[in-house]
Parts: structure tokens; C-alpha cells; sequence
């Protein structure tokens, strides 16, 4: 006979088409995520473009200080532009924002997502501003925005953001900061024990 045993046969192909679907599967599976992945980090470098180009909007001087409301409607105005101009609630609520009492109007869970610092004068830094319209426009957490602007920067981008490395000393010497959300926490439980 020569062709060995009918059985063994049966046995290779079935081996052999289970192996093969299983490395063609696997391909397509790496192609579509690779481009998932793509598409997902073009998103997030084009949102950290439209948010700076944006900030120098609300910061003419370049300071890369804004005060607080400002910082948020930047927020929202840079979200809305990389969302395709959908407005949320928060941008209702802000247009009511009130300087004497600036932290009733904002959502916990809002403030906790931007994850924006504040200074005691009130300030927001671009640094935070625009991480948290990436926050806001992609999703993600802080260490998200926060590799997605390291990786910005030692990418072809590294040129319109090189300011940021030299503003970040001059950030940390503006003292103390104390996150947005923990504001917003404070104020709404004070406003309970005032009712």
C-alpha cells in the first residue's frame, strides 16, 4: 500500500485544518484590534490638538492659567469640538456657575472624571485642562491621559507641546493644589449640614 494507515490520515487533516483556522483566526483577530487601536490613538492625538489650539482661545496671553470656570467651559467647548457638537448637561450647569459659591453647580461624578487640580487662587493649569479633555472626549482614567500625553510627546507632535515641559516647573511652584472633585465633595456636604 504505502499511504500507511486510513486513520492516521483522517487524524492529520482534522489536525491540520484545526491548526490552520486556528492561525487564521488569530490574524484576523490582530488585524482588527492593531486597527482598533489605531483609530482609538488618532482619536486621542486629535483630541490633544483641538484642546490646545482651543486653549489659546480662553488663554490669549498664553499664561497656561485659566480660573476655574473658564477651564471648564474649555473643557466642554474643546469636548463638544472632538465630539461633533453634541452639548451635555454639565454645559448648562456651568453657565450658571456662581464665583461665590463656585463648586454647587458641578456634578461629583463630573469633577471626579476630569480629575482636574485647582490652586488655591482658583486656577486650573493647561496640564490638567487639556488631560482632562482627553479624559472627558475619549474616556480613560488619570495614568490614560496622563501615557497618552508622554506618548504625544515623544511623537512628531513633541514640537507644539515642548512649551508643556518647561511650564511644568513653573506649575509646581505654584504650591499647593486640591483636586476638583474633592471642592465639589466639600461644598455639597456642607450644603447638606446647612439643610
Amino acid at each position: 500500500h504505502g499511504c500507511g494507515h486510513p486513520l492516521m490520515s483522517v487524524v492529520f487533516f482534522i489536525t491540520f485544518t484545526l491548526v490552520v483556522s486556528f492561525c487564521l483566526l488569530n490574524l484576523f483577530t490582530a488585524v482588527i484590534l492593531e486597527g482598533f487601536e489605531e483609530a482609538q490613538q488618532g482619536d486621542e492625538e486629535e483630541a490633544v490638538l483641538l484642546a490646545i489650539e482651543t486653549w489659546t482661545k480662553y488663554d490669549p496671553d498664553l499664561r497656561q492659567m485659566l480660573p476655574l470656570r473658564d477651564a471648564l467651559m474649555f473643557v466642554e467647548h474643546a469636548y463638544r469640538l472632538t465630539s461633533g457638537g453634541k452639548s451635555s448637561e454639565v454645559t448648562y450647569a456651568l453657565q450658571k456657575f456662581s464665583p461665590s459659591q463656585p463648586f454647587s453647580q458641578i456634578p461629583l461624578g463630573y469633577a471626579r472624571m476630569l480629575g482636574v487640580k485647582v490652586t488655591v487662587d482658583m486656577q486650573v493649569h493647561l496640564i490638567d485642562a487639556v488631560q482632562a479633555v482627553v479624559r472627558r472626549a475619549v474616556g480613560g482614567g488619570a495614568s490614560a491621559s496622563r501615557d497618552l500625553l508622554d506618548d504625544i510627546a515623544s511623537s512628531s507632535v513633541a514640537k507644539s507641546l515642548q512649551t508643556l515641559e518647561a511650564r511644568v516647573k513653573q506649575r509646581e511652584s505654584l504650591g499647593d493644589t486640591v483636586s476638583l472633585d474633592q471642592h465639589v465633595a466639600a461644598t455639597q456636604i456642607q450644603h447638606r449640614f446647612k439643610e
